[in-house]
């Protein structure tokens, strides 16, 4: 009996260092936080990430949005505007990066910004 115990126990022992090295190994799991960016001229805050979505608002230039996620490529961007969430083309939103002010287009790597698939059943929600 004292050899099983002993044995169970070593198992035991080898499957907590299996989930501990495994922790220390897996890349952490970080959420992404909403950028806060600027409008570079007026313009329209859409329901989805092209011209063909309805107009949601008109945002003027200069003004703070945030950012929660873009198409890949930075092309079209997941914004909230006071109390209007859509989207706005990226080549339109910029940001201050090292000393600069640049498109998201061409920082949205560097930022770390996200890549967010556009769901049409996130928009309608129970519609759909």
């Amino acid at each position: 009996m004292i050899g099983s115990t002993t044995k169970r126990g070593a198992r035991g022992r080898y499957l907590l260092m299996a989930i501990f090295a495994a922790t220390l190994l897996a890349p952490a799991a970080v959420k992404a936080q909403p950028l806060t960016v600027s409008t570079t001229t007026t313009v329209v805050l859409r329901a989805g990430p092209g011209v063909e979505y309805p107009h949601v608002s008109v945002i003027h230039g200069g003004t703070p949005v945030t950012v929660y996620g873009c198409l890949s490529g930075w092309s079209w961007c997941d914004v909230s505007f006071r109390d209007a969430r859509g989207w706005v083309a990226g080549g339109y939103l910029s940001t201050p990066y090292n000393g600069r002010t640049g498109l998201l287009p061409n920082l949205g790597a560097r930022l770390g910004l996200p890549i967010t698939p556009f769901r049409l059943r996130r928009l309608l929600g129970p519609l759909l």
